[in-house]
């Protein structure tokens, strides 16, 4: 069994943390490598790169194929943690660290909603201003050696089928609208310089990525097989926003097969669609393979038409000689990647391992990463820039904007003068980050519940929890009625806030129907029986749930 998100992101954070990996800048002032050329910000980012690689002997480019790199102490070329996470705001991840010393410097970041909420605005300049401030953080981490410079975002798989765990971190089902948000989100998060990148975002998961365990499939043995209409007019329209036309820096080969072929070992998506029809060709352009996705080549239940691999070298040469740049691996959680054992057998050639290098490090170099902190627009920025009024004010409006109203019978806007609320609800004072934010999230500075805002307006009301759980017993229900209705005979106005959270939904966990729980159902069932108190609901978290009266 593989280990979930949450423990994935803990093992590898915290070998972050005790000193494993961290973030420096290269001294290319008075190090051992201010002599090479990829120190000369005056040399093009092709020679820069290529004369870095051309120094590392090849046990020193073996252990920079993999997301952890380890550097050149040799040449002084730092460690370096490529796997860094802002979805809707810097994120804990391996490459990005928080000081949690509550109120300290970097101790959070400014949170904005989900991307299907953001999505839903149709707003794409807010969606620029979104991405822009989320860079503007990055940069800030960075340069107190708290996080990288590359970024494993944004998840742009059309959100299809609405049992999808990971529907809230996508813009949403329409892959026009998609491209329309991918186009504003990279152009915030990558900068509008062409001669330096902000951040380098990383479109994922290419490709037909939609699916994470449901009913005895996992991601890990899902072979999609597309059409080569739907390929073209659903599935990739988003990633061809990436690469054709906003020329992303990086992409993520996914764990799914394409029509018998792992991703990360298709040659079909990684050479003949992205870097030849695309013209995806920058020798910055990198791909790196989603976490441990090339383990799942190794015999197993396997791949339609794919067994071509036995060992992990074999895989490792499988994956590179296809396309893939760099590998994903979770630290403490074996096998690794076997790119040793595929060189020395003569599987994988020193020209392939260049390359590969070259994109990589080339992608550094069009962030400034080799570049003196003065020539550089970004290196001055720091903890000052980081949850500042605006971006507080912006991320309520990434969240207020994209609210969908369902229905209104009249009852809205209401009149809370001189009345009684009832804030029912799982969600009604929850501030539970690692439930409410959804996947991929920081550490914002503070958390509001509606039981928060109640108080902030000096409202009258009574409060009582919900549940959530979608299998109980009908004792259970029964209980929870009871506690429903307490406060709701006691009010005016009743609110509900429910719906689904990452308990129920989340990456590695789908849904097996669109349903509401049942017991949240026979909730807000009692509370409309009450007829005396206009009952408005409100569904947090982005997984779609079909309603009935």
């Amino acid at each position: 069994m593989r280990p979930s998100l949450s423990l994935r992101l803990a093992l590898a954070s915290a070998l972050f943390a005790n000193g494993v990996i961290g973030f420096q800048y290269p001294d290319c002032a008075n190090g051992p490598l201010a002599d090479n050329t990829v120190c000369d910000p005056k040399a093009t980012p092709p020679e820069r790169a290529a004369a870095l690689v051309k120094a590392l002997n090849i046990e020193e480019k073996l252990q920079n194929l993999v997301d952890m790199s380890k550097g050149a102490e040799r040449l002084g070329l730092p460690a370096y943690a490529w796997w860094s996470e802002a979805l809707h705001g810097v994120a804990a991840s391996p490459g990005v660290r928080f000081n949690r010393t509550a109120g300290g410097r970097f101790s959070s970041a400014t949170s904005f909603a989900n991307s299907i909420t953001l999505s839903a605005a149709f707003d794409d300049e807010l969606v620029y201003k979104v991405a822009d401030t989320i860079s503007t953080e990055a940069r800030a981490f960075a340069n107190a050696g708290l996080a990288g410079l590359d970024y494993w975002t944004p998840n742009i798989n059309p959100y299809k089928d609405p049992r999808w765990g990971r529907g809230h971190e996508t813009p949403g089902e329409d892959p026009v609208r998609i491209k329309g948000y991918v186009k504003a989100l990279l152009a915030g998060l990558e900068g509008d310089d062409p001669s330096i990148r902000k951040v380098v975002a990383t479109c994922k998961h290419y490709a037909a990525y939609d699916l994470e365990r449901w009913q005895g499939t996992t991601r890990h043995r899902f072979d999609a097989v597309v059409s080569l209409q739907d390929l073209s007019e659903y599935y990739l329209p988003p990633f061809q926003q990436c690469a054709r036309d906003s020329k992303v820096g990086s992409f993520m080969c996914s764990y799914n097969a394409l029509n018998g072929t792992p991703a990360c070992a298709s040659t079909y998506l990684m050479d003949d669609i992205l870097r030849k029809h695309w013209g995806w060709t920058e020798h910055n352009n990198y791909i790196t393979s989603d976490c441990n996705a090339i383990q799942d080549f190794l015999p197993g239940p396997k791949w339609h038409n794919f067994s071509s691999t036995q060992t992990e070298a074999e895989a490792a040469a499988v994956a590179y000689q296809a396309g893939t740049d760099t590998v994903c691996e979770v630290p403490g959680w074996p096998p690794y990647t076997d790119v040793i054992g595929a060189y020395n057998q003569t599987l994988l050639s020193e020209e392939v391992i260049d390359t590969a290098l070259k994109r990589l490090y080339e992608g550094l170099v069009r962030v400034g990463y080799f570049d003196p902190a003065s020539g550089s627009p970004y290196r001055s920025i720091g903890w000052e820039d980081v949850n500042t009024p605006e971006a507080q004010e912006l991320a309520l409006q990434s969240g207020t904007d994209g609210l969908v109203l369902l229905k209104n019978d009249g009852t809205l806007p209401l009149n809370l003068e001189d009345k009684t609320v009832a804030l029912i609800g799982f969600w009604a004072n929850s501030t539970n980050g690692g439930r409410i934010l959804g996947g991929y999230s920081g550490f914002p500075p503070y958390i509001h519940s509606p039981v928060d805002a109640a108080e902030k307006l000096n409202l009258t009301y009574h409060y009582a929890s919900g549940p959530l759980a979608e299998n109980i017993t009908q004792a259970a229900i029964d209980d929870w009625v009871a506690k429903a209705l307490e406060p709701a005979k006691k009010s005016n106005v009743i609110l509900y806030f429910g719906g689904t959270d990452t308990s129920i939904a989340a990456e590695d966990l789908d849904r097996d129907s669109i349903a509401w729980p049942e017991i949240q159902l026979a909730v807000i069932e009692a509370l409309s029986a009450l007829r005396q108190a206009p009952a408005e609901g409100e569904v947090w978290e982005g997984v779609r749930l079909r309603l009935r009266a």
